[in-house]
């Protein structure tokens, strides 16, 4: 592993820079059967540090309350990746979300979650955000760049082409624009999707 990454490490803070064209693309449907658990929950633990090969490395802890299938759901899953933040350094994957606690995810799992760059399927392509929209009370999905998700549509996610800032504001601006409630995608209609296109 360590002759895999080395070659981007190249300061004590740097990113990584994995291109969208190095990862191979997947749609909604794919996501969904490639992964072998979709969970959501609300990240309580973040620790980085670095390991015995000298790189950072976060461990993250998710209390799960919603997963498909449902045997995570109550429990607290935890998985490691590369990068994170120390006092003497920082390392980031380019276009990975960065996880603090508190923020609620949503995740599409690989059948091998120890991989180097993190459990999800497809890099940053298998992470959401979950958000409460404040004109509706209700919990809607952003994407790992917090565009909001507007529907699935011919087993493709459709996003608005905002990029929101994290809280609700950015979802009650929306709603200024009409853009808000009916027109975004539920987290429970989310997880309806997911099903149905799992063939569940």
């Amino acid at each position: 592993m360590r002759q895999w990454i080395s070659w981007a490490i190249l300061l004590v803070a740097t990113t990584i820079p994995v291109q969208a064209s190095s990862v191979l693309a997947v749609d909604f449907q794919q996501l969904s059967r490639f992964a072998r658990h979709v969970i959501s929950g609300e990240v309580t633990s973040v620790e980085a540090a670095k390991d015995s090969t000298g790189y950072i490395f976060s461990t993250v802890t998710i209390r799960v309350r919603r997963a498909v299938p449902t045997q995570l759901q109550g429990t607290d899953y935890t998985f490691r990746m590369l990068g994170g933040e120390t006092s003497d350094g920082r390392l980031a994957i380019q276009g990975m979300p960065h996880f603090t606690v508190g923020d609620r995810v949503a995740l599409f799992l690989n059948a091998k979650p120890e991989q180097v760059f993190g459990p999800t399927v497809g890099l940053w392509q298998g992470v959401f955000f979950v958000e409460t929209d404040p004109t509706t009370g209700q919990d809607v999905m952003l994407s790992a760049d917090r565009r909001p998700v507007t529907a699935v549509r011919e087993n493709r996610l459709v996003t608005a082409p905002q990029i929101l800032p994290k809280g609700g504001l950015g979802l009650k601006a929306l709603a200024v624009e009409g853009q808000s409630g009916p027109s975004l995608l539920s987290a429970d209609r989310f997880f309806e999707e997911v099903r149905l296109h799992r063939g569940q």
